[in-house]
């Protein structure tokens, strides 16, 4: 995907949650190029010592970008205190997307945490592109406190959601994987096939991977949105390595060019997220 560097103006700064960010900004290039899974490549703070930073881009709406991100270190720091009328400097739209499969009788998103992210803009693209069945969103979290607020779900109230928290505060008490493995024994109980559904993932690599064995142990197919640190993001440093497997040859990929959106049967999970 053609990527470019956009200088962009900050419109709001909040909080989504405790210790979690939203930053949004407009971006004209950026967001007209942008499709479901991509990401942008941040300078956050001084570039003289700091690398860009790799952000999914959680929505897009006109001219704007909206970035979901924890605050955790200098750099994100340094994005929640921006205010409107900063500017920022991204690069992007970067990776692949993912592949929509409108023809589906029912629709899976499962995050885990901040990889609800790229799986909001996925829901929206959805059912702009007409796509035939309900979404359902199933979002794993530690606590009920973790929730994110209504500034991040504005715009996706079409989606039928499940919560799983950790301490079973809110919700199932569980993992989102956990609650993915009761919700395709749910749904199959009701008569849908392995083609009737189309799955997709985002979070951590454990939680991904685990995802993976769920779908896959069953036949399904699944569509999964990796996370990695990065150095240049375009493929050059290999910071981000991955390895898959395809047409019966082992391949050293990059999380930022060859994804970061996956066919989770391609991926090689032995020893990922370990």
């Amino acid at each position: 995907m053609a990527a470019t560097i956009e200088i962009g103006t900050v419109r709001r700064s909040e909080e989504a949650a405790p210790g979690v960010g939203l930053l949004t900004f407009d971006s004209p290039q950026i967001a007209a190029a942008w499709r479901p899974g991509t990401f942008v490549h941040m300078q956050t703070g001084d570039s003289a010592t700091l690398l860009r930073r790799p952000f999914s881009i959680a929505r897009v709406r006109g001219d704007e970008v909206i970035l979901l991100y924890r605050i955790i270190g200098t750099g994100t720091e340094w994005m929640r205190a921006r205010v409107p009328g900063d500017r920022v400097n991204c690069m992007g739209p970067l990776g692949t997307c993912f592949q929509l499969r409108t023809e589906a009788k029912r629709t899976l998103l499962v995050g885990g945490g901040l990889g609800i992210a790229p799986l909001l803009g996925l829901a929206e693209t959805l059912r702009r592109s007409g796509a035939s069945g309900p979404t359902e969103a199933l979002l794993g979290v530690r606590s009920r406190g973790d929730v994110f607020g209504p500034t991040l779900t504005e715009g996706v109230e079409h989606l039928d959601w499940h919560l799983a928290t950790d301490d079973g505060s809110d919700g199932f008490h569980g993992n989102a994987v956990q609650l993915l493995r009761r919700r395709l024994a749910e749904l199959k109980a009701e008569g849908y096939g392995r083609d009737d559904l189309a799955i997709y993932a985002a979070g951590p690599e454990p939680m991904l991977e685990a995802t993976a064995h769920v779908c896959l142990e069953d036949g399904h197919d699944l569509q999964v949105s990796m996370e990695a640190h990065m150095g240049c993001a375009v493929g050059a440093c290999r910071a981000c390595g991955v390895v898959t497997w395809k047409d019966e040859s082992r391949i050293n990929g990059r999380v930022c060019k060859e994804g970061p959106v996956f066919d989770a049967a391609e991926i090689l999970w032995e020893g990922i997220g370990v």
